[in-house]
């Protein structure tokens, strides 16, 4: 693939050969695993990232940001935990592909016959690369990106959202066609200015001022291009923090603007202040310290973050992700750029509104509620819980594709393992059941095993059997 002169002159590319037990990269060892690409329901629609789908082609990154989140969501994944075993590795010394990545793409994303699964032309929803590695951290996976980007382009409507802490989606954006240029989105991560501090916690990354070059550069191309400014560290003076990276990443040049303070998962914050202090960042240390050590402290920085950031950026592009409770929620509920998250957030202005305008697409069976469970995001019984809880909201959106989700995850995980309890659960999945369009209906049919096997034996028989009646 041929790459632009005036990007790669200040690049160095690290090509890397194909997988096997002992390659490495960045001082990583290489393994691989077989994996689903593509899920459908990721959790990342409440953050407006995606209209629902995300794609990734790794489990595990080439990099080492002491604030990853990634191992906390799959440290339990059984896959996971076999690498690990068998290798002796940590997950944070590991870079975890998944094999044949390109080819499974495909396979996803048509049926048995190889036709297209997804081809309704209104079917514009956007999907998000990626939730759990980096997609362009090198030059072949840069590579593998772009051929993903490839099918996914052909092989539906969908828009594509890449973020990355490389400096070459540039080389992605090459690859792709003119046809197709208007569909795909990108973004580097820049949660500082400061190259000397990055690398101090974001380890193996490419310099800051590396990845903005690239950002201007699909900018000056043409190319759709968004902000993420995150994780942000606390700050002596946020406004000028704000000023000042608003102006790198030319907001006005970007279509929306995510940004998020640090936040604790995990381990996450004791490895960052550690991090700091190993690179010579003592006061930014000691800062982060004292900023988190209580949950008004932490709260002060976050709210002062935001304000700082909506004087500068304009109110319809910011999408500040703020994870509130119940104490917290009044303040940024409403708020004018304010993308509030997690379970006290409630009605959210922002958060109402889609990332692309699509129409759904008639949902392609089984990719939902199984890779929520590989991936390790919920728990099972936070599962069921959950799933008990929000079946009837989910219903009532009245969209093919979300009570075709519904059903599906009815089938495929609540009956097998929940047994309503009293009068109020029986009447839930009664009303869940009996609200199921007849396309819906279609879908769960097609998983009737499931339901044959579980539902029977705990389930009013009235209740399935009229539901699922042709």
């Amino acid at each position: 693939m041929k790459v632009d002169k005036s990007v790669s002159a200040n690049v160095t590319l690290s090509p890397v050969s194909g997988v096997n037990k002992t390659e490495i990269i960045a001082g990583k060892r290489v393994e691989e695993h077989e994996c689903r690409i593509i899920n459908l329901d990721s959790g990342f629609v409440h953050k407006l990232l995606c209209d629902g789908p995300t794609f990734s082609a790794g489990t595990a990154c080439t990099y080492r940001c002491s604030y990853c989140y990634v191992e906390t969501m799959l440290h339990k994944l059984p896959a996971v935990r076999a690498i690990k075993e068998r290798t002796g590795c940590k997950f944070q010394d590991l870079v975890i592909r998944r094999k044949d990545a390109v080819r499974q793409v495909v396979k996803e994303l048509t049926d048995a016959k190889g036709r297209p699964k997804f081809s309704d032309p209104n079917d514009h929803r956007v999907i998000f690369g990626s939730p759990l590695v980096d997609v362009a951290a090198t030059v072949a996976l840069a590579d593998e990106t772009a051929e993903i980007c490839m099918q996914i382009l052909e092989l539906t409507h969908w828009q594509i959202r890449l973020l990355s802490k490389s400096h070459l989606l540039p080389r992605v954006a090459q690859a792709i066609p003119e046809r197709y240029k208007h569909r795909v989105i990108y973004g580097v991560s820049t949660g500082t200015l400061d190259d000397e501090l990055a690398a101090a916690f974001e380890k193996g990354t490419p310099l800051v001022s590396a990845r903005i070059k690239s950002l201007r550069w699909l900018q000056d191309h043409g190319h759709r291009t968004f902000g993420m400014i995150c994780p942000i560290l606390p700050q002596r003076d946020p406004q000028r923090f704000a000023q000042k990276i608003a102006e790198a990443i030319r907001v006005e040049n970007c279509e929306h603007v995510w940004a998020e303070v640090l936040n604790v998962r995990g381990e996450s914050m004791a490895r960052t202040v550690e991090a700091l202090k190993s690179g010579g960042f003592g006061e930014a240390a000691m800062l982060l310290e004292q900023t988190t050590a209580n949950k008004n402290t932490w709260e002060s920085y976050a709210r002062g973050t935001f304000e700082a950031l909506s004087s500068v950026i304009p109110h319809d592009k910011l999408r500040f992700m703020q994870y509130v409770s119940k104490s917290t929620a009044e303040w940024w509920n409403g708020r004018p750029g304010a993308l509030p998250l997690g379970a006290a957030a409630g009605s959210r202005s922002i958060a109402s509104q889609t990332p692309s305008a699509a129409k759904m697409g008639t949902l392609g069976l089984p990719e939902i509620t199984a890779e929520l469970l590989e991936q390790g995001r919920i728990e099972r019984e936070q599962h069921e819980r959950e799933l008990a809880r929000t079946l009837p909201e989910l219903f009532q959106r009245r969209s093919p594709f979300w009570e075709a989700v519904s059903a599906l995850a009815f089938a495929k995980v609540l009956l097998p393992t929940w047994k309503p309890e009293g009068k109020e659960q029986l009447e839930a999945a009664e009303r869940c059941l009996k609200l199921l369009t007849p396309d819906a209906r279609k879908v769960a049919r097609e998983v009737g095993q499931i339901v044959g096997d579980h539902a029977s034996k705990r389930w009013p028989a009235e209740i399935y059997d009229e539901a699922f009646a042709d």
